[in-house]
């Protein structure tokens, strides 16, 4: 790919997560839960003109699927759902950010430090 060339797309994801939740006073453990995400993001990128594209990976829609809880009872619910969207933002945005992937078809790269994910080329 020539420099000044880009490249555009996207892709989709999952994820199964497990965790914990707290009281937000006491800061005890009230209950665990199970939380099934899934995500779609934009890949935009531009040639750098030596055989490598510079990507930026942004969300573009992100939805908790399921959530399950060890404890259903009031204000455990609430607070584990509030708990569990806050983990599943945090995951989605680890993947976000930008990455350097060589241009031909079949390459893969990763993207994402904290939960990493890959991107793949291809055309």
């Amino acid at each position: 790919m020539s420099a000044g060339g880009s490249a555009s797309g996207g892709g989709s994801g999952s994820a199964q997560v497990d965790g914990g939740c707290y009281n937000g006073t006491t800061k005890a453990k009230v209950a665990d839960w199970h939380a099934e995400l899934s995500f779609t993001v934009a890949v935009t990128g531009q040639s750098d003109g030596q055989g490598h594209l510079n990507l930026g990976v942004s969300k573009t829609a992100g939805k908790l699927d399921s959530l399950v809880y060890s404890t259903e009872a009031p204000p455990q619910v609430a607070d584990c759902r509030a708990q569990a969207n806050a983990s599943y933002q945090t995951f989605i945005n680890g993947l976000l950010g930008s990455v350097t992937i060589d241009a031909r078809s079949g390459a893969t790269g990763r993207i994402g430090s904290a939960d990493p994910g890959t991107v793949t080329i291809t055309r």
